[in-house]
């Protein structure tokens, strides 16, 4: 059977480690694909960096935006 896949899409960068960081990060330590999408972003902000390493940290790959 093949392993499942877990997409989150959020408003804002943050919002993935505060509502399902748990769930995205035993997800990816099972060997499932996770991503995150994140709906809002404004470019050149610290924010950026943040978001990538949250997402590093959760296993959930490099950072999808929307605009």
């Amino acid at each position: 059977m093949p392993l499942p896949s877990v997409l989150a899409v959020h408003a804002h960068p943050d919002d993935e480690a505060l509502f399902c960081g748990g769930v995205l990060a035993q997800h990816a330590t099972s060997g499932a694909r996770t991503a995150v999408v994140t709906a809002t972003w404004a470019k050149g902000t610290h924010r950026a960096a943040e978001l990538a390493r949250a997402l590093d940290a959760l296993g959930a790959g490099a950072p999808r935006l929307l605009g």
